[in-house]
């Protein structure tokens, strides 16, 4: 089988969920079918460099790097960076997609824009946006104006796609609600590395250690949780917390039970300060299936999330809390109830979200992943 997947970026090479899923996909694919890897980042990377960060062999593995860089800074930038590079994915692939030399196409996020407007031949297209982010809620004017320029691209994808993936949970209920038929959407979580998982989780903390992981970003609720702390604060509650990530020094809050670690890419890094916490906390107003959860969870860590995208495939009772519509009110009270909290239920959590995330292993959704891909080409 030949496949080709379009891709915005790969990890290690460009940092992000989606690239990182890239990573994962390219991976398992090269291992059994040939592939055709089409990237892009923010310098030259070489063929040899992807190979030996996939562990592919060359015969299976072609990678195909594609410059999309801009000058540009002026608002909608990203839109029209985005479009110049999938008409370049577009040109660069013709031939091949003219002579239908692919049995599968794979597409991510904007990158196969042109592939997908000019469609030809019977090689069936799958399309993925991964969280849908464009479609969920915005907070403040700039997510607004974000989601005007995005939403008409992404609706054309959809309905130019032969099929797209989602991750499930709220993910699927948003694209039926988009008018996608149901066979149209194939359900494939996402997942992570076995290895990542510890064996045992750590004993609770007293206070409760309370952690964030991501940059500032409305979406991601910070600003939610900053009042949410203050509250706290003022209330005299006590807990510690952590965030890890590049929070502007203007939106950090001054007080010696909040701790601020800047941006950390070492995963390994991450991790200790994880296994030394006990509750992840996550307020987004939208997301896909985050991978902090999934780390987080790999860490031992209870988590408290919103119930967006496909948190809730994660997250329950057993090993934390989900909230729904998600408000600084919300979030101050689920820190008020972990404070509170006695450590063997906390403890009891956190080994939940241990046994949870075992059963999302890129060993486990490989098999899934495959057998899936395949058979929309036997279909």
């Amino acid at each position: 089988m030949k496949i080709l997947l379009i891709t915005d970026g790969i990890y290690p090479f460009v940092m992000g969920g989606m690239q990182k899923h890239s990573y994962y996909l390219a991976k398992i694919l090269a291992q059994k079918h040939q592939l055709t890897l089409v990237h892009t980042a923010s310098k030259k990377i070489e063929a040899k460099q992807v190979h030996l960060a996939l562990g592919a062999h060359s015969k299976n593995l072609e990678v195909l790097f594609i410059e999309s860089q801009t000058k540009d800074n002026l608002p909608g930038h990203y839109v029209r960076s985005s479009k110049k590079y999938a008409q370049k994915v577009y040109q660069h692939l013709k031939k091949e997609l003219e002579e239908n030399e692919y049995d599968l196409i794979y597409t991510k996020g904007l990158a196969g824009l042109s592939v997908l407007k000019n469609k030809m031949g019977s090689t069936p297209i799958i399309f993925n946006a991964h969280g849908y982010e464009m479609f969920q809620r915005a907070m403040g004017i700039k997510s607004i104006l974000e989601q005007f320029l995005l939403r008409p691209l992404f609706s054309r994808q959809l309905k130019q796609a032969d099929y797209v993936v989602s991750y499930g949970a709220k993910i699927t209920d948003l694209l039926l609600s988009l008018k996608l038929k149901p066979s149209k959407i194939i359900e494939l979580p996402g997942a992570i590395e076995q290895k990542i998982i510890i064996k045992q989780a750590y004993q609770a903390n007293k206070p409760v250690r309370f952690v964030f992981l991501g940059r500032y970003e409305k979406r991601k609720g910070i600003d939610l949780l900053n009042k949410a702390l203050k509250r706290c604060l003022k209330e005299g509650v006590r807990f510690q917390f952590d965030f890890i990530g590049p929070i502007p020094i203007e939106k950090q809050l001054q007080h010696q039970c909040i701790h601020y670690h800047g941006k950390i890419s070492d995963f390994n890094k991450i991790q200790t300060l994880f296994t030394q916490s006990d509750v992840l906390v996550t307020p987004s107003l939208s997301e896909g299936m985050p991978n902090v959860i999934m780390e987080a969870m790999a860490s031992g860590l209870a988590v408290v999330c919103s119930n967006v995208g496909a948190s809730a495939l994660l997250v329950n009772s057993e090993n934390g809390a989900l909230i729904e519509h998600v408000t600084a009110e919300r979030v101050y009270q689920q820190i008020k109830v972990f404070t509170n909290i006695e450590n063997h239920k906390l403890e009891s959590m956190k080994q939940a979200s241990l046994n949870k995330i075992k059963r999302f292993t890129w060993e486990k959704i490989k098999t899934k992943t495959l057998k899936t891909l395949e058979g929309l080409i036997d279909g």
